[in-house]
Formats: structure tokens, C-alpha cells, sequence
């Protein structure tokens, strides 16, 4: 099978709008190198079926994908390989959106650990693991832990050419730790660091932009100040909408806390 054919088949289904045909094309290709025993393309094709479930919000059918892809690997003597540790990777960020936090950070340290094994240590992939991690920690209140991977990953970026972005993302994530632990200046200083940084690389074409405005805006509301964090959230919604769109998540809670600064600042008037 030759599988640079099978990736671009799935590139033209996607450009073409035939998403509803991909599952049934990959999971065909799939039985077709399981039966013809090629192991070499087992791999990537249930890496690709795992990650198109978990667009779809399937985990439960990833799981077995990514089983059979680390089997797979085990079989061919690659489990000392970046291939097995980028599978691990995978199939813990599968875990991570299921909401199974401990079990993805189970899998992530075994990836991070057999980079580290492979002399891989300051790879950049690592630096992206442990700020991974490090969001994980924070979803069991463990903020020690998370700053411990956000410091491993600054250390490693800080070394790397071209990094700026992803350091304005650890700066910024660094910040949402201080955040969720009362430490307003610190968080303070990190957000407009990391804002610095973007406005310097990438400007605020960068969609963890808006992170670091709501981590501003969320300080000033702490400090008191109303109208200052109006002015953050308004420019992290709009670029909110523009990045994931007013049906997001985050768009949602930005216009609640708009709405809230709102009333503070009015009632703040009405009282003079």
C-alpha cells in the first residue's frame, strides 16, 4: 500500500468538502493493510483515523486506534522510536479532550521521558508537552506541577531559534496559573510580556492573543478596575470571533464578562 497515496486521497476528500467519505475510505484502507499483514502503514493510518475522531468528538473510537498503532509498533522494534513517542502523543492529547486528564498525563510523561531517552530532551516537540502538561495540572488544581512544566518549557525554548511565539504562549500560560492562584501581579507581568513578545513576532494574528488580553482584563476586574478590563475583554472577543467564531466557548464567557464589567461600571456611575 502506498500510503503518500492514501493521505492525499483524504487531502482531496477534505478540500472537496466529502468529509462524511473519509471514515469509510480510511477504515477500507485500514482492513486493506491489516489484511495484507503491512504493519508500516497500519500506523499512520489509525494515527490519522484517531485524530479525525477526536475532531468529531468520537474518543472512545480513537482509543483502540491508537492501542493498535503502539501494538503495531512494538511488533515492527520501534517502541525506542520518535515514531512510538509521537503516537504516545497523540493518543494521550486523545485523553486530554475526553477529560481524562490523569490518564493523558500518564502518556505524556512515557512520551517525554523516551525523547528524553532518544537525546531529544530540548526538542521543541518536548517544550509543546510540557505546556500540554502543564494545562492538565491546572484542570487538578495541582499549579506547583504546572509551573514546574511551564519553567521546563521556557528553559527549552529559550534555547531554540524562531521560538518567540511559543515562548509569548508559555508566558501567557504562565499567567493563567498566577491567575488561578491570586497572584495578580505575576500574572500581570507575564500576560503583558507575553504580549510584548506576539506584538514583536506574529502581532496578534496569534490565536492564545486573546489569552493574554482576558488574563489583563481578569487582573484589572481583581484590582477594581472595571473600565480597564472592559477595554481587554472587548479586544480578546473580537479577536475571539475572528480566530473560533461567535458559537465558541470562549467567545460565550467573553461576552459574559464584557456584560459584568458593564453593569459594575454603570452602578460604579449611578452612585456619583
Amino acid at each position: 500500500m502506498n500510503i503518500n497515496e492514501v493521505f492525499t486521497h483524504v487531502d482531496s476528500l477534505f478540500e472537496n468538502k466529502q468529509t462524511d467519505r473519509v471514515e469509510p475510505y480510511l477504515l477500507a484502507c485500514l482492513s486493506q493493510a491489516e489484511a495484507e499483514h503491512d504493519l508500516s502503514a497500519v500506523i499512520p493510518i489509525c494515527n490519522e483515523l484517531g485524530g479525525f475522531y477526536r475532531a468529531l468528538g468520537s474518543y472512545d473510537k480513537g482509543t483502540p486506534l491508537y492501542e493498535k498503532a503502539l501494538d503495531a509498533l512494538v511488533t515492527l522494534g520501534l517502541k525506542d522510536s520518535e515514531h512510538y513517542a509521537t503516537t504516545l502523543i497523540n493518543f494521550a492529547t486523545n485523553y486530554a479532550v475526553k477529560g481524562e486528564p490523569r490518564t493523558a498525563l500518564k502518556i505524556f510523561d512515557e512520551a517525554a521521558l523516551l525523547f528524553e531517552k532518544l537525546g531529544l530532551g530540548d526538542d521543541y516537540r518536548v517544550a509543546t508537552l510540557h505546556n500540554n502538561m502543564s494545562i492538565l495540572c491546572r484542570d487538578l488544581n495541582r499549579h506547583a506541577e504546572a509551573l514546574s512544566h511551564l519553567s521546563s518549557a521556557m528553559g527549552i525554548l529559550s534555547n531554540l531559534q524562531d521560538s518567540e511565539p511559543e515562548i509569548a504562549i508559555t508566558l501567557t500560560n504562565m499567567a493563567q496559573v498566577y491567575l488561578e492562584t491570586e497572584d495578580y501581579k505575576a500574572a500581570e507581568e507575564n500576560a503583558k510580556k507575553a504580549i510584548e513578545i506576539f506584538d514583536s513576532s506574529t502581532g496578534d494574528s496569534d490565536v492564545h492573543y486573546s489569552a493574554a488580553l482576558e488574563t489583563l482584563g481578569q487582573v484589572a476586574m481583581a484590582s477594581n478596575q472595571p473600565d480597564k478590563a472592559l477595554g481587554y475583554f472587548e479586544k480578546a472577543m473580537a479577536l475571539t470571533e475572528r480566530d473560533y467564531g461567535r458559537e465558541s466557548l470562549a467567545y460565550k464567557a467573553l461576552y459574559d464578562l464584557i456584560q459584568d464589567c458593564r453593569k459594575i461600571t454603570e452602578q460604579g456611575e449611578s452612585k456619583k
